[in-house]
């Protein structure tokens, strides 16, 4: 029995779908937070409020192209966010942190991993599982390239773009949305991920117009807008008013 019922979004008013996937973001951010930060003793005191959640923003706005399904993609859309925590904590970046700090990353890295994965089985949709699995390696595939003196410059996104295509893929896959609409999305998924990068690097504070790289925060949100082009105009407003706070 459903929790809620399936909704054909495209019989839908563009405020009705607003309305509908912004009720639906609010209750996975719930429960991220009580996933990621209520039930292990050694996160309990951490950062309970989740501000940011691109990834279920994109899961739920390529969902709405085809048949959108809340029970399935509620869970899914927390679990995804909870790959990006795990992804933050594993990989934190260039700053050095002490031993003990390290070590609590890793513990992290790994509960959030593991709570994604359990989380998402509750739907017992194996391809959903290997979305995510795959993700992961992809993610660790692309900086371990990175790392290498003489390796090349890794995906065409950010190092974490394989996270933002997989809940493309996987929002495709719950809703059956039509294939045509899945590669502009993979391009603004590609995109976005560059800018999540630096949101994850600056860890909430506020974010310099500069980059290291000297690649200006302009050119990459000028990147992101581009690549709204070639979606729906409901779902690109909605991309770009929701994917951060």
């Amino acid at each position: 029995m459903l929790l809620y019922p399936l909704i054909d979004m495209d019989t839908q008013r563009p405020e009705t779908l607003a309305n509908k996937i912004s009720a639906d973001l609010a209750e996975a951010k719930e429960r991220l937070a009580v996933y990621a930060f209520s039930d292990h003793r050694l996160l309990a005191e951490s950062k309970r409020v989740v501000d940011d959640t691109p990834l279920a923003v994109l899961l739920f706005v390529t969902a709405s192209l085809g048949t959108y399904r809340s029970d399935e993609l509620v869970p899914v859309g927390a679990g995804l966010e909870l790959l990006r925590l795990a992804v933050a904590a594993h990989y934190p970046g260039e700053k050095a942190d002490g031993r003990a700090r390290k070590d609590f990353r890793l513990v992290s890295a790994d509960y959030f991993y593991a709570r994604a994965i359990i989380v998402a089985s509750a739907l017992d949709n194996g391809r959903v599982i290997e979305h995510m699995v795959q993700a992961i390696a992809d993610v660790a595939t692309e900086h371990a390239l990175q790392r290498e003196p003489d390796g090349d410059d890794g995906a065409v996104g950010g190092k974490h773009a394989s996270l933002f295509k997989a809940a493309v893929a996987v929002g495709a896959l719950l809703s059956d949305c039509p294939t045509s609409a899945v590669a502009p999305l993979n391009v603004y998924a590609e995109a976005l991920s560059r800018i999540d990068e630096v949101v994850l690097k600056n860890n909430g504070e506020p974010i310099d117009s500069k980059l290291p790289d000297d690649e200006s925060l302009t050119e990459l949100r000028a990147h992101v807008l581009l690549s709204l082009d070639d979606i729906p105009l409901p779902q690109s407003r909605l991309l770009d008013e929701l994917a951060y706070e």
